[in-house]
């Protein structure tokens, strides 16, 4: 029966107008995540979670229920945490739920078959899909929302805010990826595909639940992540203090391999990275800002990394306002850093 329909779609598509175009709304600009696939202190990458995200904030933003996401913007990147928070929770959640049926699932990529059959459910209700494909080097996961001369209309969460044009023949399948030479071992000589309709996957029907949870920075988006604590207080000479520490967070990724404890932090004040730290062996950091850098209740941002640029944590805190001599404190989560992956000088 499965070969029965797939042979009748493909006989559809070919003897459809040359070129038919299969198109929604959805827009890598508006819908993608704005921060870059960096993942998180349990893994590499979180381009499932991100897929899933990006066709959710779609489908919100369709609903009039929330707005569109913007431009892509650099580091500190005030306002992402939520969503990065979230991104990790339903990739750990895709990747437990659904990774064993998707692989089972799985097609040669000169099979046309899958994608026909995902273009055609996308056609007909609009609701972008999860692509997932595998090269030598590994799998990645997209999102497919259309075709159009030729290609699929696909948003990649290692390139945010970008349309991928990636061509696709209704006969012979998908043709090379547009970003091979730039990264052979993620997109050459890809081997098989899947597409996977949003609905089907397990960690969308907690979609709701995990951006609530990642908006009050509830526990469920905190397990990926090494705890940090932070203090602000005045110093000698007009200087402000910010100390802390960072603790262990996970021994191993999700993979099993251990991870990178954290190594130093990020300073941003107001939205500002001004400065960076290393950690000593207990975890703790100790930085004194120039006089006038945080005035009184000015807000300060500390992001732990590890030595691979691995986001391990974040907290924010406030200096007190001048007639307290109680020191802020703060506890918070990971989040995205798009540029400082590397120790500052």
């Amino acid at each position: 029966m499965r070969r029965v329909a797939a042979l009748a779609l493909l006989v559809f598509f070919l003897a459809a107008p040359a070129r038919a175009d299969v198109v929604t709304g959805f827009d890598p600009a508006l819908d993608g995540p704005r921060f870059p696939n960096t993942g998180d202190y349990a893994s590499v990458g979180n381009c499932w979670g991100m897929a899933l995200l990006a066709i959710d904030n779609y489908l919100r933003r369709r609903a009039g229920e929330a707005p569109s996401a913007g431009a892509v913007i650099a580091f500190p990147e005030e306002g992402h945490l939520p969503d990065q928070a979230a991104a990790s929770a339903v990739n750990a959640r895709a990747t437990e739920d659904d990774l064993a049926r998707v692989w089972a699932g799985r097609r040669p990529a000169d099979d046309p078959a899958p994608i026909l059959a995902a273009l055609e459910r996308i056609g007909r209700t609009g609701v972008p899909e999860v692509l997932a494909f595998w090269t030598p080097g590994g799998g990645h996961t997209v999102v497919v929302y259309g075709q159009r001369d030729g290609a699929l209309l696909t948003y990649d969460p290692n390139f945010p805010g970008e349309a991928i044009a990636w061509p696709f023949d209704p006969a012979r399948g998908l043709g090379r990826h547009p970003r091979e030479a730039r990264d052979p071992a993620m997109y050459a000589d890809v081997e098989a595909v899947r597409a996977i309709p949003f609905h089907e996957h397990g960690a969308v029907a907690a979609l709701p639940e995990v951006r609530a949870a990642c908006d009050a920075a509830a526990p469920v988006c905190m397990d990926r992540f090494a705890p940090v604590e932070v203090a602000v207080r005045p110093g000698p000479g007009g200087l402000v203090e910010v100390t802390g520490r960072v603790g262990r967070g996970r021994e191993v990724d999700d993979h099993g391999a251990p991870t990178s404890p954290p190594a130093y932090v990020w300073l941003a004040v107001d939205g500002q990275p001004v400065t960076s730290v290393n950690l000593d062996a207990q975890g703790r950091f100790r930085a004194r800002l120039p006089r006038g850098t945080l005035a009184p209740g000015g807000h300060v941002r500390v992001v732990a990394l590890s030595d691979d640029g691995r986001l391990a944590g974040f907290a924010d805190a406030h200096r007190p306002a001048a007639t307290t001599r109680e020191p802020a404190r703060g506890v918070g989560l990971a989040r995205t850093l798009a540029e400082a992956t590397t120790r500052a000088p």
